[in-house]
């Protein structure tokens, strides 16, 4: 049985009879996604039997003949197609009907006019390929006009270039009855061309303009290239193209451009657009007058006051991402002149939007310079508004639409204007694509499910929901006739809501997951197993399985088209670096999915490249993950999809080949804190609200790492993946991490895809050893494994950059087994950011009695000439390190020196070289404080070389003397004013001269004493939110005299405990403390230092002596040197420890 291709030709079939002279074919098109396409302009190839008939015309099953024009091989006819019906149409030799409105290509006067009956194109004429030779604005434009109502011109056009014209051609293509084409070539020195063709269609309103260019001026262009897809796969550093953000020349905009302006006969002083976000009101406001913030995509409007020149908007040629002012459509128009159109410019087909990288780039870090052909929208003081479109190298694809201004719908119907729906009929789901996709195909139920099992193992997947318990089991993603009391009608309601409302959604470009590509990946994931689901149902209505098959076709070619995710030599930024991955697990899924759909092998061949591509990029050597713990959801997860779904169906077990993956696993049971009475096993995902905690006995969850972008108490499922892909490969490990995953009470059901289909409840639960853990490309854990754990976290790396903060040595301390000393957890909702919301150092802090904005980006505020921010009074400031022109990111962060872990004691050095700094605003507790601040310009200075030394010495807890810390800050060089912050998980925090007590809020207090300087100034502040549970700390913070050394002693302490006694010694490179049956000497010193106190003695750097009751001594040297305590001694070029007993 062949395979049913839809909406689309069947097959073309030859229809011959004996004795006939004439051959006649057909094709069916059938219409299964519920809805009714009109007046689409659809082709097919011509029929050999008619290559040489004189017409073809084209009819219908009831014999009506419809419009059609053969043009270059093909067949091409208007149609429309009602929702759920099928067409028969048959070709034959004869004349094709017309259309009632006419389009035609007509050459007078010295132009040539494209007119679809409603809008028409003037062209320039000519044949002069060698003919002229000159400066390239002596000659015309390509587009010499757009024709409106009434018969007059508006705009004009004109090439910029840094070489000579030698000659222009124009060649009409096609003159009609259904489409009318021309194209404009420009030739120029050393053999460079500039094409622009453009068509219009029959009774539409639309032009659509493609454009190919390769003048390369002085060859500093490249179209990227790549050898497989694995290559094309991996993520690289990417910049906008001139974009504030860049320095150097890549803030310009390009030397060579085609310029289209709009002023002429319009004088546009109105706009509006469809984009993400606007970087002030006077750019774009919504309908209720607020400045443009969407996450997906919204309208906006601006008055067009040309009281500048200045560059407005532009036109994206894929997606929007987080910039502001860029647009999928940008309209124009006069409303004091409503005879006047409304003239838009619209994104066309993002796949033939192709842009050269700069090679090479303006900064050297950059890889991927991006969107370099979106066309600028610029304005000038004289009234002018053009289009600046760089045609140095690549193509672009755009739309013109002329409409009258009463076709713009009201701001308060919450529509987008009419150029949207244009975008995404042409660009997106033209019905001359979509028809030659698969919809139907000869299947058998017992091949689902087999994503993430081997086909048709429905058991396999039932046994793994019935042992889900928390959140997993709750998870709304498990499809319903997996669990044990699951219905067929629950799991079509989810097929509803997961497949056929996400692909009417794709179709109409509204909600979460429309045409941003992002968003699509993540619902493309969800839909997937709940489609697969209702393919295994044996009971499901044949329609209504027919329905939702077609559906799930649907949304599995749209994740494998060029136009939902275009290759990667068009040079489009990815976003930050987990969202290719997304993508790239949407196909792989699809790909798994669809058993016996004709372009199902074809896909797979391509899976593994996409699993090896972005795995190179997002797991370190040693195990490690490029982004915070949150976002290693985001690129592991679907990194995991992949991985599995390759491992059951794909021939390729990952896990047993890469050996990233164990070290892998142990990382993130690494990255997990103690027990936290925030979050009891069976409570809220992110943990109970602020100020409650858990009831007495009730067990405790484990959670992620709050670093970056993580929330405060947050669990995760990878583990429970982790575990299903180590099945089989590794029974210890899997096993260590069903333990760790127990431990965080299955309280994560799985953004994407439920984590209860993906966990693995084979292998045999075993509690995995920990100690402290040096992870050269993410930072180091320290822990005392005492059953109060305290457990210290700090991050520094230059390979993990993906939704970080300003946290470069910033470190979490769980002491005494209680949260004590935490990053907020807030992700980016508000976004703290800045170093003074860390456990670190910041310069330049710059604070006191708040003073009154001036006027939002006026004179004196803050965000003058940066995107708009709405606030009542001006921002504190503070400064932290940052890479200036010429640096990476990366160069701005800092690396571990050394590490050591012996028993008693650990140690580390980080080290961060300050080439820069950056000024960075924040707000004490206003509404502003909390508010998200948009991705602004960066303020940087650069500054002369200073080094940043943070030593760390960790005395672990046992059973005779608790745990406690030292922790020094030296700057190395001439840098500014220092400030070191310590936030504490406390309701009070008293100080007094150079020593400070935090009353805790978990029942372990903190003692903090400044060492080193005795000039240093103690103060305090406190910050909260309330979003992911909220949270409420308490800062220290420590502001020595200029850039001395802050040396602080940290002590947590039960509140039952009596406080030790600590003693500086050494001028702050040491302290003595004495508690309740033991006393320890602690060393933390720049230089080598000699320290002498009773019977101790120490020569080195980093050490740790302590002295028990029992008359027994551990010596710990930390670093090369040597120490005494009494009789006992210890001299060692490196890292040793000795115990002494009595």
């Amino acid at each position: 049985m062949k395979a049913r291709l839809c909406v689309l030709a069947l097959a073309l079939v030859a229809g011959a009879t004996a004795g006939r002279s004439e051959m006649a074919s057909q094709v069916r098109i059938r219409e299964y996604l519920g809805r009714t396409w009109e007046d689409e302009l659809v082709s097919y190839p011509l029929p050999a039997s008619l290559a040489g008939s004189s017409g073809v015309r084209a009819s219908d099953e009831d014999g009506i003949v419809l419009p059609s024009q053969v043009h270059d091989g093909r067949v091409y006819i208007l149609l429309t197609l009602p929702a759920g019906t099928e067409k028969i149409l048959t070709f034959s030799a004869g004349e094709p009907a017309l259309p009632p409105v006419q389009a035609s290509a007509v050459e007078n006067d010295g132009f040539v006019t494209l007119d679809s009956g409603l809008m028409a194109l003037r062209l320039p004429a000519g044949d002069a390929r060698q003919a002229m030779a000159g400066p390239a604005d002596r000659v015309r434009g390509p587009v010499q006009g757009v024709k409106i109502a009434g018969g007059e011109w508006i705009g004009s056009s004109r090439i910029q270039a840094p070489v000579n014209v030698t000659g222009m051609q124009t060649r009409v293509a096609a003159k009609g009855p259904l489409f009318a084409e021309a194209s404009v070539s420009y030739f120029f020195e050393n053999g460079r061309e500039y094409t622009l063709t453009a068509r219009v269609t029959a009774g539409r309103r639309v032009a659509v303009i493609y454009e190919e260019m390769d003048l390369n001026p002085a060859n500093r262009y490249v179209i990227p290239s790549y050898a497989d897809d694995a290559d094309a796969s991996e993520w690289e550093w990417w910049s906008l193209a001139d974009y504030g953000h860049m320095a150097g020349d890549g803030g310009n905009e390009q030397p060579a451009n085609a310029i289209f302006s709009f002023r002429e006969n319009l004088e546009p002083n109105q706009c509006v657009w469809v984009g993400g976000r606007s970087s002030h009101p006077r750019k774009g406001v919504n309908w209720e007058g607020k400045p443009l913030f969407e996450v997906e995509s919204g309208t906006a409007y601006a008055p067009l006051t040309y009281e500048q020149d200045e560059r407005f908007n532009r036109l994206t040629g894929w997606w929007l991402n987080s910039f502001s002012d860029r647009s999928y459509v940008f309209g124009m128009y006069n409303d004091r002149r409503p005879e006047r159109p409304l003239v838009s410019l619209i994104m066309g087909r993002p796949s033939r939007n192709v842009n050269p990288n700069m090679n090479p780039p303006p900064e050297p870090w950059i890889r991927m310079v991006t969107g370099l052909n979106d066309m600028r929208i610029h304005l000038r003081r004289n009234g002018d508004i053009f289009a600046l479109a760089p045609i140095c190298l690549g193509s672009r694809e755009w739309l013109l639409m002329v409409e009258p201004q009463s076709e713009l719908p009201p701001r308060e119907a919450g529509r987008f204007p009419n150029g949207y729906a244009e975008m995404l009929r042409h660009s997106y789901f033209p019905l001359d694509k979509i028809k030659d996709w698969t919809f139907d195909w000869p299947e058998k139920p017992e091949w689902w499910p087999r994503i993430f099992c081997k086909a048709g193992a429905i058991e396999e997947m039932k046994a793994r929901v019935a042992s889900a318990t928390g959140e997993m089991a709750r998870s709304q993603l498990i499809p319903a006739t997996y669990r044990a009391d699951g219905r067929t009608d629950d799991l079509l309601k989810q097929a509803q809501n997961y497949v056929e409302t996400y692909a009417t959604n794709l179709l109409s470009g509204r909600a979460h997951g429309g045409i941003n590509w992002f968003h699509a990946s993540l619902r493309i994931m969800q839909a997937m197993p709940i489609w697969e689901a209702v393919m295994a149902a044996p009971d499901v209505d044949p329609s209504v399985r027919a329905r939702l098959k077609a559906y799930g076709a649907f949304i599995a070619q749209y994740a494998w088209d060029e136009d939902y995710w275009p290759h990667k030599r068009t040079c489009n930024g990815w976003g930050s670096a987990n969202m290719g991955v997304l993508a790239a697990a949407a196909r792989v899924m699809s790909a798994a999915a669809m058993a016996g759909h004709p372009m199902q092998d074809k896909w797979l061949k391509r899976c593994r490249g996409y699993l090896d591509g972005n795995l190179r990029g997002v797991i370190a050597d040693d195990g490690s993950g490029v982004s915070c713990p949150h976002y290693l959801g985001a690129s592991i997860d679907p990194i995991m999809y992949m991985a599995l779904a390759l491992k059951y169906g794909g021939g390729y077990d990952v896990f047993r080949n890469d050996a990233r993956w164990p070290r892998f696993c142990r990382f993130m049971m690494d990255i997990l804190t103690p027990p936290d009475p925030r979050s009891p096993a069976s409570g809220p995902y992110y943990g109970l609200p602020m100020g409650q905690t858990a009831k007495s006995g009730e067990k405790l969850r484990r959670n992620l790492w709050p670093l970056g972008h993580t929330s405060r108490t947050e669990p995760t499922g990878i583990l429970d993946m982790l575990a299903l892909g180590m099945l089989g490969v590794d029974e210890k490990m899997a096993g260590m991490l069903r333990y760790m995953a127990a431990e965080m009470g299955q309280a994560s059901g799985g953004a994407f895809v439920a984590y209860a289909i993906l966990q693995n409840t084979v292998s045999r639960p075993v509690e995995p050893e920990f100690g402290s853990r040096f992870y050269p490309s993410y930072g180091a854990i320290l822990r005392d494994g005492a059953p109060d754990e305290t457990w210290f976290a700090i991050r520094y790396s230059k390979f993990a950059f993906d939704h970080f903060q300003f946290d470069t040595g910033a470190f979490t301390l769980f002491g005494r087994g209680m949260p004590l000393m935490m990053d907020f957890g807030s992700m980016y909702s508000p976004e703290n950011h800045q170093p003074v919301y860390h456990n670190r150092p910041a310069w330049d802090v710059g604070e006191g009695e708040l003073r009154p904005c001036p006027g939002n980006q006026k004179e004196g505020c803050f965000y003058r000439d940066l995107t708009y921010f709405e606030h009542r009074f001006e921002p504190w400031t503070c400064k932290a390190e940052t890479f200036a022109e010429g640096r990476s990111p990366t160069d701005a962060y800092g690396v571990i020196k050394s590490f050591s872990s012996l028993g008693s004691a650990d140690y580390l050095l980080g080290e961060t070289e300050v080439t820069a700094l950056q000024l960075l605003p924040y707000f004490p507790d206003t509404p502003a404080a909390l508010a998200p601040d948009p991705n602004q310009k960066r303020i940087v200075e650069k500054v002369e070389l200073f080094t940043w030394h943070r030593r760390v010495l960790m005395a672990k807890g046992n059973a005779a003397a608790p745990a406690f810390l030292l922790v020094r800050d030296d700057m190395i060089g001439k840098c500014p004013p220092v400030t070191v912050s310590h936030w504490v998980m406390a309701d009070d925090v008293k100080t007094d001269g150079l020593a400070a007590k935090a009353s805790g809020q978990f029942g372990v207090d903190l003692d903090l004493l400044v060492l080193e300087p005795s000039s240093a100034v103690l103060s305090t502040w406190s910050w909260s939110h309330r979003n992911w549970g909220g949270e409420t700390q308490m800062c220290i913070r420590v502001r020595p005299p200029s850039c001395e050394p802050v040396s602080v002693l940290l002590y947590p302490r039960r509140k039952d405990e009596a406080p030790v006694r600590i003693t500086p010694l050494a001028g702050g490179t040491a302290a003595r403390l004495e508690g309740e049956g033991w006393t320890a000497w602690a060393v933390l010193s720049e230089k080598q230092v000699s320290v002498r106190d009773g019977e101790f003695e120490f020569e080195g750097t980093a050490g740790l002596a302590r002295k028990f009751a029992d008359g027994s001594v551990a010596l710990s040297l930390s670093e090369a040197g040597s120490m005494k305590c009494g009789r006992a001694s210890l001299r060692s070029r490196k890292p040793e420890e000795r115990i002494f007993r009595k």
